[in-house]
């Protein structure tokens, strides 16, 4: 009976072992991936028919529909989610969520109103969010 037990603590033993080398190497093979990185991302009032950025700014006059923002990611992998989170004066008013297709390419995302009304005056922010983090912040202001 003893020489059973002994066995089966042997051969749970040798099992653990590679089973802890195998996910210690899963977990850090998907750390070393690397977050989703931002580049380029610009807030404008439209993009061109060859989805190009128009009136690049920071400072919108009032009357405008619409503010765009457009940037560049790459991934660590396909299947990675980002948010897009639009504040206005401190407040969450939008929020949109996209799961990444492809390891790199270009987003574009509108904040407007559904009435079709100008956008309100004051300070706001978006924000480009992946695995829980900000990747990235752009703060602008709509004034009269």
């Amino acid at each position: 009976m003893q020489k059973i037990g002994r066995s089966l603590f042997v051969t749970i033993l040798v099992l653990s072992v590679p089973a802890a080398f195998l996910l210690s190497w899963w977990q850090g093979h998907r750390s070393l991936a690397g977050p989703v990185c931002i580049d380029s991302a610009v807030v404008c009032s439209e993009l061109d028919g060859s989805s190009c950025p128009v009136g690049e700014a920071s400072v919108f006059q009032w009357g405008g529909r619409q503010v765009c923002l457009r940037f560049h990611y790459e991934a660590p992998r396909p299947g990675s989610v980002m948010d897009i989170v639009w504040r206005f004066q401190g407040r969450v008013i939008f929020r949109e969520s996209m799961r990444i297709g492809d390891t790199s390419g270009t987003k574009a995302f509108f904040l407007l109103r559904e009435d079709g009304s100008p956008l309100p005056a004051g300070e706001y922010v978006v924000a480009i969010e992946s695995d829980g983090k900000e990747r990235r912040r752009i703060p602008f202001s709509v004034t009269r």
